[in-house]
């Protein structure tokens, strides 16, 4: 026997002894603990309800939430829609179409550009500027729009904007000659504007479509006065027509083309005006004036009714309740005032003047005043309540189109 048997039978001895089943000696420590707590119930195991191969595939697929990146996304969203909401309160808002709105800015034509001034502040902003030469600015009923005559008095080309002077569209006319500034007015649903521009020596009605820009010219047997469309749609225009001394209201129909005369009583030999419509389209007002009298008539479409007025050459107010106008108690003097539509007192709200008023008044859009211009170039604000008269600064440069806004 050698040292190599020796250590052979000690590692065989060994093995033998380590492969022997036994209790380890810490076995009554372990069952004491573990039975102190209770096994849990079986149904708690995914694997009495799932297959294996679910259970394991889940663990698989599980991972992290990613929380920093789901911050981030949370806060970018939020900062998105703070943004939109910011942008959408800071974006103007049309005004209604039709009756009272609040004032807005009151544009103005100088030195062959276009400007807006805020009554309430005084500031003044350039709305359209350039070489070219441009003037007359009328705001769309909505106030989101702005037209202004592009040219040198004679011959002018329409031009459309925004309000804030951006998104210029030129229309589709080489030139329109003497263009009447005060005949420009825009239809209640903002797209036609209506003026009067001469053709062969005669005023003539042209249509300016808002969108397209294209201008044509029906064949309308216009005589003289306003232009006015009849609310709420306006899809039809007031107009003079005929010949003196045989005057009449006329509506045109944009959509049949069809001219319709109103109703109005028989005044034989009157100067026949039209003067607007209330908001809903029921009532039209006209004005007569004839050597022996000068009136306002309110008309029912409807009935037929009308009511007269003691005041000349009337103006409806924006919710159609009132009118404002020229009395004359002699030969010389004249005040403005301002009458119901039914009829009624006549507050004075100017003070008389030896001359003319002119036809240039309109109401401020929320009807709180009158803007007037009188024939010896005095610019007024009048309190259309009877209140204060008034040069206010801010138009000391010009006040043209009195913008409305929404309220």
């Amino acid at each position: 026997m050698n040292r190599y048997d020796v250590f052979e039978r000690d590692v065989t001895a060994w093995l033998d002894d380590a492969a022997s089943p036994r209790m380890p000696d810490f076995r009554d420590d372990l069952l004491q603990r573990t039975a102190a707590t209770r096994q849990r119930p079986a149904w708690s195991f995914p694997e009495r309800w799932l297959p294996m191969t679910a259970v394991t595939a889940g663990r698989r697929t599980i991972r992290t939430v990613p929380w920093k990146t789901v911050a981030l996304l949370a806060l970018l969203v939020l900062v998105l829609t703070a943004a939109a909401v910011f942008l959408a309160g800071s974006q103007p808002r049309p005004a209604p179409m039709l009756g009272r709105a609040a004032n807005g800015l009151v544009a103005y034509a100088a030195d062959g550009d276009i400007f807006a001034v805020d009554p309430v502040d005084g500031s003044r902003r350039a709305l359209i500027t350039g070489e070219m030469s441009d003037h007359s600015p009328r705001f769309s009923l909505d106030g989101m729009r702005i037209l202004f005559l592009r040219g040198d008095g004679n011959l002018d080309v329409p031009v459309i904007a925004d309000a804030n002077g951006r998104n210029l569209r030129t229309t589709n006319t080489p030139g329109l000659s003497d263009v009447d500034p005060h005949s420009i007015v825009w239809s209640p649903d903002g797209r036609t504007v209506a003026l009067l521009a001469t053709v062969d020596g005669v005023s003539t009605i042209h249509l300016i479509d808002a969108v397209d820009g294209t201008v044509r010219v029906p064949l309308l047997d216009y005589l003289d006065g306003e232009l006015n469309w009849r609310p709420p749609d306006g899809r039809a225009l007031m107009f003079t027509q005929g010949s003196e001394g045989r005057e009449e209201l006329a509506m045109y129909s944009l959509d049949t083309g069809d001219i319709d005369v109103l109703a109005t009583p028989d005044l034989p030999g009157a100067i026949l005006r039209g003067s607007g419509w209330t908001a809903d389209g029921g009532r039209f007002a006209y004005y007569e004036a004839d050597p022996r009298s000068s009136a306002t008539h309110v008309v029912d479409v409807a009935s037929g009714q009308s009511t007269k007025l003691s005041v000349g050459y009337g103006e409806l107010s924006n919710d159609g309740q009132r009118v404002v106008g020229i009395y004359a108690p002699d030969d010389v003097s004249t005040y403005l005032c301002v009458t119901p539509v039914d009829g009624g007192l006549c507050i004075a709200i100017s003070e008389l003047f030896s001359g003319a008023w002119g036809w240039n008044y309109r109401w401020s859009p929320d009807d709180s005043a009158i803007l007037t211009t009188r024939t010896d170039g005095a610019e007024l604000v009048l309190d259309a309540d009877g209140g204060d008269q008034t040069q206010p600064e801010w138009m000391s440069q010009g006040a043209e189109s009195w913008q409305r806004q929404a309220p």
